[in-house]
């Protein structure tokens, strides 16, 4: 929505001018070599097949990058000609498509997860947890936080107890340090020191509860035993992790951007932010050091990371900041897994309806674009009225998105399409027929119907540690039916160039930046995905399977080649 150049970070002031000036600054370069800024590059591409998403053009064999930006798309002569002073990439008949965007995930936070988190992987009982826990309490000092990550899927079946883990367990293990196991990012077990010190031993919603702008925390599940004490269960209490520095987010993010994220042709990646002012630091120092080679935009979790009225008495916008980092909007709960954690539903909306509204009104005048978390019918619904009365209130276009729930009958699909709002659809990454995950069959969405009616569509989760993420993936599960083994419900399946739009141009567009990325043509950035194989004409089974061998940034090779 609003694109600054340097002179303008200092006419809109103050600290937000400074901060994001120095995401812009870099050391000079030695005297006697000229080193581009990051996504400024030149470069000639040649020998590719070009799937440009250009209807003007759809095909080409070439393109020129001049300072970070497309200047010809075209034929191989007519590129090396033109650029015979530039760098070149010989493609080497490889498909080459816009480099992918990635609208939803938490770059931070995942690489943290890795290299600060202890991981129990491998672990197949109770007493093996807990005496692992036992080595990792000897070593930390008493009083600090233990945060672990569950084994994957271990609980309850699997265990050689079959049973949930219980607080007794980790009270075993130590009593001198407050644990918590995470089992993803809603749902935890933690012992008795950590219910106290969080203040959830006694109450489901203690007073000193509150998120980051003092107001009463909300849809946290605490399992209770028949004497009312905690089993250990307990959701919606991952903002009570501790925080983490400067330089351990910047350590982390260095160490495994390049595999979990550039390696998978991701070239601009929105990044959802639980603790943001260390998060966003870390980011500006990495990207003005040259270390950080993709083009971010961020959103702050609001109020658990940090308070709404922060950001709105700075008077940062939607669309505020350089061609590398920009301010992104909000990110808001509205409810958590709408589940207690073990498979039972239950209501964990975080928000009254008045609230919402005046919250959401605050956004619209602001100029800023909203990030809505809901799970449950009920949260949807939610964020829809609101959305509505806040438009009402302050009219004006900023894209809200509701995601991880997409809607399924005619009318609410005509409702999202009304009020301009996006689905961001929690896409599946298991191969085509796969059914091993029990969220495989709850992945099922009316891709062509929203696609058909303009209802706007964001297929998300494509970056993070290990598995079979990738942008790949999900086209690949788009194209394919329930029935197939892919993630479309009957009929709703998409072709191809449909379904790569929603890495590319959709979520471009939805940022209000698709007159720069998302699609192959002159003008827009140098950013590019080149691929193992020609996706065109392929079945869904094929095109899971591809990968990215080389990733481009502004003309820069950041991946591959």
């Amino acid at each position: 929505m609003i694109d600054t150049d340097r002179r303008d970070l200092f006419r809109l002031g103050g600290a937000a001018g400074l901060m994001l000036l120095a995401s812009e600054t870099r050391a000079a370069p030695a005297p006697e070599v000229r080193v581009a800024p990051l996504g400024e590059g030149d470069l000639a591409i040649v020998n590719a097949r070009i799937i440009t998403l250009d209807p003007q053009r759809p095909d080409a064999q070439a393109a020129l990058v001049r300072r970070g930006r497309i200047v010809m798309v075209g034929g191989n002569r007519d590129v090396l000609a033109a650029g015979r002073d530039c760098p070149q990439f010989d493609a080497g008949g490889k498909a080459m498509i816009p480099g992918f965007v990635d609208n939803h995930c938490h770059l931070e936070d995942s690489c943290i997860v890795a290299d600060q988190q202890m991981q129990l992987q491998g672990a197949t009982s109770i007493a093996e947890i807990v005496d692992r826990l036992r080595g990792i309490a000897a070593k930390t000092p008493k009083g600090e936080w233990i945060i672990v990550q569950a084994p994957r899927g271990l609980f309850p079946e699997k265990a050689a107890e079959r049973r949930w883990i219980a607080r007794t367990d980790l009270d075993q293990a130590t009593q001198a340090h407050p644990v918590m196991m995470l089992f993803g990012i809603h749902f935890s077990a933690m012992n008795s020191p950590a219910f106290r010190q969080t203040g959830y031993w006694d109450s489901d919603m203690p007073a000193t509860a509150v998120w980051s702008d003092g107001s009463p925390r909300r849809g946290s599940i605490v399992q209770r035993d028949g004497q009312g004490m905690p089993t250990g269960i307990i959701t919606e209490i991952w903002d009570y992790r501790p925080g983490y520095s400067v330089d351990q987010y910047k350590a982390a993010i260095t160490a495994h951007v390049g595999a979990w994220f550039l390696a998978k042709g991701l070239t601009s990646i929105t990044t959802l932010q639980n603790e943001s002012p260390a998060q966003f630091q870390a980011l500006q120092i990495l990207q003005a050091e040259g270390r950080l080679p993709v083009r971010l935009r961020v959103a702050p979790i609001v109020p658990h990371a940090v308070p709404l009225s922060d950001v709105t008495r700075l008077g940062w916008r939607t669309g505020f900041g350089s061609d590398m980092l920009r301010f992104g909007g909000v990110k808001f709960f509205l409810d958590g897994i709408h589940s207690d954690g073990q498979g039972h539903v239950a209501d964990d909306i975080k928000w009254r309806r008045e609230d919402l509204i005046r919250t959401l009104t605050d956004c619209q005048r602001g100029g800023l674009q909203t990030i809505l978390h809901a799970v449950s019918d009920e949260a949807v619904l939610l964020a829809l009225d609101c959305i509505e009365a806040a438009q009402k209130a302050a009219p004006g276009e900023l894209r809200h998105r509701i995601d991880h729930q997409s809607p399924k009958t005619d009318a609410l699909i005509q409702r999202f399409a009304d009020l301009g709002v996006v689905s961001g659809i929690t896409g599946r990454q298991q191969a085509i027929g796969d059914r091993s995950s029990s969220a495989a069959s709850a992945r099922l969405h009316r891709f062509r119907t929203l696609y058909e009616k303009r209802a706007g569509i964001l297929v998300l989760d494509a970056a993070g540690p290990g598995g079979n993420y990738h942008p790949m993936r999900g086209i690949a599960n788009a194209m394919a039916t329930d029935a197939e083994g892919g993630s479309a419900l009957p009929g709703e399946a998409l072709t191809f160039e449909q379904a790569l739009r929603l890495w590319t141009i959709e979520p471009a567009r939805n940022s209000f930046e698709d007159d720069r990325k998302g699609s192959i043509e002159a003008g827009k950035f140098g950013d590019f995905a080149v691929l193992s194989a020609d996706p065109r004409g392929r079945p869904p089974q094929e095109i899971f399977a591809i990968d990215t061998v080389a990733t481009i940034v502004g003309g820069q090779l950041v991946h591959g080649g």
